[in-house]
């Protein structure tokens, strides 16, 4: 039999249980059903253990807490967190009466450093002498052993009341303890504490021009006479490590670029999704100096960042390209910072912004786009048939570029232009459409009054597609395209206007009235298991792409290779081969050829063509045919026969859509169409 229990105070102390007296037992046998003696005997003697049990004095445990300060600390701070630790007192109360605190990094005087408890001082506020001091609490410091208290150092980043240099390092600890428990009386040492060592930085601010803007040049100019609302400079502006500040005033100044500007502006962030610093000022003239006063601060934590962005008018007299230096400057910045409650500001030297390059107009490139569809096969009658996709680039542009004409062109092959309706252009420009080409093959689309508008920096896709007329007033026919003939455009702000022929052509398509496929089935069942005569060997199915006209199959020219292995055969024999409609096994059409055939495994092949000229595919279905051959000859040893039966390419088909006989046309995408088998 065990007893426990939990120990809840009495520290110190030792205890023991005890049995007194015979009846504080009960003891009842189950197997007789009856009571009997605990001891097996009338008298009684008391049962204890040989020792009794020592309750411990009580502990404290001190430990750096996890959001104790690291990193930076700014010189002359105040008031400033240097460490936090984790007390923990178990078995009872702990009283501290004192402790001694040092810098235990580059060992400075500190002053006005402090003591609290859980949020209180305790103890007096003292400066440092050797790098420590002394704490005395009185009966004030009491650390609980039913909860963790904190124990934090706070102090000024000053010695002898100057402020302490930059790089300078600060590490508080405790380097030792007065201490007891409350019940106990007994001395508790938790040993020596230090926070995470802090270095000591300037809370400055420091400005540079920003990477992530280059200079303006003759390919990405800075913008064009008389555009509005375009940067003109963008700067990089952080505080110090040391602490945070608000910014109060930003003072501007030029390298001979006011001139050329009016309505000056600053952003924190672009002017699209930032905010405005200040009012604008509406004129500037070179060399003279602007102040801005942001409104409320800017307010910057320790070693945040921020970009400041400039933008103005250009004005229209202004001096495009050269001369090649003509900067904004940032001059100075005034800011307070966070911590020491000091004055800041950046550097007296000015900060250079980026060299500005001013156009006379943008500019626009136009290229065939990836996205332009491969060539196929176009059915009469289809609409929306995208034949091209032309690129529009003004991701270089200084301004926006309007696009007010394009003109269509076509290469219709001798098919008459009325093969082409519904000619549309789409994509990212404004839709637009018009029922049927002029007379030479071209339209032009006027979109002058509605303008296809391409931002600067932008790229765009203008789609040409267009309808197939019905067969009746089209033709059957390849090598059919519609291109970009002309463009029309002009820059938004300067005005100016280009007409260019970039005669950018899509892929050729082939107009027809209707589109076979051949496909593998392969749900027939074939003859692969012993070589025999009249083997079935593949099963293929043709489906009639149009679903308005009817196609007629023409040729098919069929492909055979072998690998005999080890069959016995004659050096020539002929093999015959057939074509069966699946529906109803007749006999569409009949072929023989001459496969030379040897011993030791020598491969032959041969190709030979079927006419299918009677067979119709019936609009939007599709008909299953097989192929019968011999296939006696093969072996059936380990080295056996293989053979592989291929309608090999695009080309070994052809068909009458109803307008032209003999289609062969490569843009069929579904061959080689193969079986194999093996003996």
């Amino acid at each position: 039999m065990a007893l426990k229990a939990d120990i809840v105070s009495g520290t110190n102390r030792s205890f023991k249980f005890s049995f007194q007296n015979m009846t504080d037992i009960r003891a009842y046998d189950t197997e007789y059903g009856v009571y009997v003696k605990p001891n097996q005997a009338d008298s009684w003697t008391v049962v204890d253990p040989s020792s009794s049990v020592d309750i411990n004095t009580g502990s404290m445990t001190v430990s750096k807490s996890s959001d104790s300060p690291s990193g930076n600390v700014p010189s002359g701070g105040t008031g400033v967190t240097l460490a936090k630790f984790t007390a923990d007192a178990v078995g009872e109360d702990v009283k501290v009466t004192a402790m001694t605190v040092e810098d235990a990094g580059d060992g400075s005087d500190l002053d006005n450093v402090k003591v609290y408890l859980d949020g209180v001082q305790k103890g007096s506020t003292q400066d440092f002498s050797g790098a420590s001091a002394s704490y005395s609490f009185g009966n004030t410091f009491i650390i609980d052993d039913a909860e963790d208290s904190v124990i934090k150092i706070v102090g000024d980043i000053k010695s002898g009341g100057s402020d302490i240099g930059a790089g300078t390092s600060i590490k508080a600890k405790i380097s030792s303890w007065t201490a007891k428990g409350r019940t106990s009386l007994a001395s508790v040492s938790p040993g020596t504490v230090s926070g995470y060592s802090l270095d000591v930085s300037s809370g400055g601010l420091s400005v540079s021009k920003s990477s992530a803007q280059p200079n303006w040049d003759s390919t990405t100019p800075t913008g064009v006479v008389g555009a509005s609302d375009v940067k003109v400079s963008s700067f990089a502006i952080s505080a110090g490590s040391g602490e945070g500040c608000d910014i109060s005033s930003i003072k501007m100044s030029d390298n001979g670029a006011f001139s050329d500007l009016q309505n000056l502006k600053l952003y924190k962030g672009t002017k699209e999704s930032g905010t405005k610093l200040g009012n604008t000022q509406s004129t500037v003239a070179s060399g003279t100096s602007y102040t801005f006063y942001p409104s409320p601060y800017v307010s910057l934590d320790a070693s945040e960042q921020f970009t400041l962005n400039v933008y103005a008018d250009i004005l229209s007299s202004a001096t495009t390209a050269g001369p090649s230096q003509r900067n904004v400057k940032v001059k100075s910045l005034s800011a307070t910072g966070k911590t020491t409650n000091n004055s800041l500001s950046s550097s007296d030297t000015p900060v250079t912004g980026q060299q500005l390059y001013i156009a006379s107009e943008g500019n626009l490139a136009i290229s065939q786009d990836s996205g332009t569809p491969n060539s196929d096969i176009l059915l009469t009658g289809s609409s929306d048939n995208v034949f091209s996709s032309i690129e529009f680039d003004a991701s270089t542009s200084s301004e926006d570029m309007k696009v007010t004409s394009l003109v269509i062109g076509s290469t219709l092959n001798s098919a008459p232009t009325s093969t082409i309706t519904n000619l549309t252009i789409g994509g990212d420009v404004p839709s637009n459409s018009v029922g049927a080409l002029s007379s030479d093959g071209t339209y032009t689309f006027d979109i002058s009054s509605n303008p296809w508008v391409i931002e600067a920096g932008a790229k765009e896709t203008l789609d040409i597609s267009a309808d197939i007329n019905t067969w009746q007033n089209a033709t059957s026919v390849s090598g059919v395209n519609l291109s970009l003939a002309t463009t029309t455009y002009k820059g938004a702000v300067s005005g100016n206007s280009t007409t260019v022929a970039p005669q950018k052509s899509g892929n050729n398509m082939e107009i027809r009235k209707t589109e076979v496929e051949f496909a593998l089935n392969s749900d027939g069942t074939l003859d692969n298991t012993t070589p025999k005569e009249n083997a079935r060997v593949m099963y293929f199915d043709v489906t009639n792409k149009s679903v308005d006209y009817d196609a007629t199959l023409g040729t098919a020219t069929f492909s055979v290779s072998v690998a005999l292995g080890d069959a016995d055969a004659t050096a020539s024999e002929p093999i015959a081969a057939g074509v069966y409609d699946n529906s109803d096994d007749t006999l569409v059409n009949a072929t023989s050829a001459v496969y030379g055939a040897a011993d030791n495994g020598l491969s032959n092949s041969t190709t030979t063509t079927f006419a299918l000229s009677d067979e119709t595919i019936p609009a939007g279905a599709t008909k299953t045919y097989y192929i019968k051959t011999d296939t006696g000859d093969s072996s059936t040893a380990s080295n056996g026969t293989s053979w592989v039966y291929e309608f090999t390419s695009a080309t070994d088909v052809a068909w009458s859509d109803g307008i032209k006989s003999g289609i062969s046309s490569s843009l069929i995408n579904s061959f080689p169409v193969s079986q194999t088998i093996n003996f």
